[in-house]
């Protein structure tokens, strides 16, 4: 696999995805620009299995990758697409750490897309909670 600032050969990543190996890999994957790209792609494919596989991998490593300039990306599409439960899961996550990813510059945009998807939702109180524990 790629290593940090390394990044993916195309060709590597095209067998990884023909493969469906990319499961395992979603984390440094997420990491690489052409790899983040590829793994929104097959979010765009619309299977639920493929969605929840990629986000319980991503669920691993959320704060790490909601500040990671090609991470971020694909943190804000599975937002945008998971459900209600899914959500909570994240808030799980991530509300103990919302300061530390609003301050980076990469993040503050998770962070927003967070704001947007959530507020529709009935975990607004605990995203407010979680952002008050960042002023307080």
């Amino acid at each position: 696999a790629g290593g940090a600032g390394g990044g993916y050969k195309i060709s590597v990543l095209e067998d990884i995805f023909s493969s469906n190996n990319f499961i395992s890999s979603v984390h440094s994957i997420a990491k690489d620009q052409a790899g983040c790209r590829m793994l929104q792609h097959k979010l765009d494919e619309g299977s639920a299995e493929v969605l929840n596989a990629i986000f319980s991998e991503v669920l691993l490593h959320i704060v790490e990758l909601m500040m990671d300039p090609f991470g971020n990306y694909l943190c804000q599409k599975l937002m945008e697409m998971c459900s209600i439960p899914q959500l909570q899961l994240v808030l799980d996550k991530v509300c103990g750490s919302l300061v530390k990813i609003s301050l980076n510059m990469h993040g503050a945009r998770a962070v927003q897309k967070l704001i947007d998807v959530v507020r529709s939702t009935p975990h607004v109180p605990r995203l407010v909670a979680g952002l008050e524990g960042a002023v307080g």
